[in-house]
């Protein structure tokens, strides 16, 4: 191999150096780009043996990325408009992988007569580079996770001030449809109790996406609620989308909130519809990649997203869509499945629909055993206590307590005003709680209430959209009912305390 260094001087400090370095080195011709050396760490950085990449040029091995920029550092060098170049730049290792490198070029001298050369040395920081992408994205995480836990305070208290509204509205409306006689008059009351309960699901809805762990677990079949949400598909989109369900054979159980996943799942399939608005196809595919672990995509042949908008289609609030929306969709299934232990990957191009593929932990059938209840004795209810701090939520429900063949119910405003009447020995057969008042909670005033009256039924009424999944109401005497409720289902609550169901 004729000595690639400048001059004619003896350089065999140099070539020891060179050959030694902990960097790699090479030199190059710049008109060219032709490696004429290159030092042993220069191979091993790069895949190839010293005498390989005097068969390739500096381009061959550059990102595609920086092709560009390196063109115009050689023109920089061989100008003498700059003696020395400083960057980092991705170069391609011989398997496919991508090598960051922080590469410094330094023009050589050379006589008038001879091809201008510069001196590249390379220095592998791949490591630290994934190192600090890692450090990057759990600093993300840990910003969305904060961005995300306070958007879940601020959105149950407007939930919770929501659900005490949709309750007087709710309640008004089923209490007129009973005491209607004319038709139009029931279907006026029906009208307003409809769109209550719309309001009272999208309320619930909304609270899902600030959640980051699951209060209600347990197993469910996926293919079967799969098949649910493909059949509400094909309910709802008439012909204009192609509604399939390709799903890996035998069943499938996930450990989770089935009602949370199916929101999440159905957030998905909405998107993809609104995605294909000239028609098209629309398929709930699952697959097993390997391990303890199911796949669940939703693809669609849809408009896709360019890569702008994949980078921040996770964030809360985000929305490409014209005119009013949340855009708290692919946040709160992000939360949901994250929830579940889950990961979940959006692949899209404009033009060629978008995949998202949800990966969940899978397991095995479990052994169908209903665990024994405690029993609780039937209990004659004539009396009722009746405590929250919305006056225009306790004045319908006095009424609707009324009607339903409760002869004494009294109302307090608070919890102390409630532990008040308790203690002058007004004892009633049931204490109906709202969860969120001034001064003390409903849990903080049963705790005070099962003190002195440890057997007294107590029912929770709450605009608080996820109180049903609270483990601390979970037990024997203890019901739940959520903001905003209709007739029937407070009398149907009444009744389970009646049959000593609750």
């Amino acid at each position: 191999m004729a000595a690639p260094f400048p001059g004619s001087r003896d350089f065999s400090l140099f070539q020891l150096l060179f050959q030694k370095a902990p960097l790699g080195m090479a030199i190059v011709e710049s008109a060219t780009g032709r490696f004429l050396a290159a030092n042993p760490r220069l191979g091993q950085i790069l895949g190839y043996t010293p005498d390989e990449l005097l068969d390739l040029t500096f381009l061959d091995l550059t990102h595609s990325d920086h092709v560009a920029a390196d063109l115009l550092s050689v023109v920089e060098l061989a100008s003498g408009a700059v003696e020395e170049i400083v960057k980092e730049k991705r170069y391609l290792h011989r398997s496919g992988r991508v090598v960051w490198a922080r590469l410094r070029m330094v023009l050589l001298p050379a006589d008038p007569e001879e091809t201008i050369r510069h001196l590249a040395l390379v220095e592998d920081i791949t490591e630290s580079k994934n190192a600090e992408a890692e450090r990057v994205r759990l600093l993300q995480e840990s910003h969305q996770a904060r961005k995300m836990e306070s958007l879940g305070f601020l959105v149950a208290g407007v939930a919770h001030n929501i659900n005490n509204v949709l309750a007087v509205a709710l309640g008004t409306a089923s209490m007129g449809e009973q005491l209607a006689v004319e038709p139009w008059d029931q279907e006026a009351y029906q009208s307003i109790g409809k769109v209550c309960r719309r309001g009272r699901d999208v309320v619930k809805s909304l609270i899902q996406f600030s959640k980051t762990t699951l209060s209600s677990q347990a197993p469910f079949e996926l293919h079967a609620l799969v098949q649910d949400v493909r059949a509400l598909l094909d309910n709802t989109t008439g012909n204009r989308v192609r509604n399939l369900a390709l799903l890996q054979e035998g069943p499938v159980w996930i450990h989770g909130d089935a009602g949370s996943f199916n929101l999440a799942l159905v957030n998905l399939c909405l998107n993809a519809v609104e995605a294909m608005p000239d028609g098209g196809t629309l398929a709930l595919r699952t697959a097993s990649p390997g391990g303890d672990w199911v796949d669940v995509s939703v693809e669609d042949s849809g408009r896709g997203m360019a890569a702008e908008v994949l980078d921040h289609v996770l964030e809360p609030f985000f929305t490409t869509k014209e005119g009013p929306g949340a855009g708290l969709g692919l946040s709160m299934v992000y939360g949901v499945i994250k929830a579940h232990g889950g990961t979940m990957d959006i692949a899209s191009e404009p033009g060629r629909g978008t995949t998202v593929k949800l990966r969940l932990p899978r397991i095995p059938a479990p052994v169908q055993d209903e665990p024994a209840r405690a029993a609780v004795a039937p209990h004659a209810l004539r009396s009722v206590l009746l405590v929250d701090d919305d006056e225009d939520v306790r004045t319908l429900m006095v009424r609707m307590l009324r009607k339903s063949g409760l002869a004494r119910v009294e109302a307090a405003e608070g919890g102390a005003q409630a532990l008040a009447i308790l203690a002058s020995g007004a004892v009633p057969d049931l204490v109906i709680l709202d969860q969120n008042m001034p001064g003390m909670s409903g849990l903080q005033v049963m705790a005070a209430i099962r003190e002195r009256h440890p057997e007294l039924p107590i029912l929770f009424s709450s605009g608080q959209p996820d109180i049903e999944e609270w483990e601390s109401l979970r037990r024997p005497g203890v019901a739940v009912i959520s903001k905003p409720f209709s007739m029937e289902e407070i009398q149907a609550k009444l009744t389970e305390f009646r049959q000593g169901r609750a």
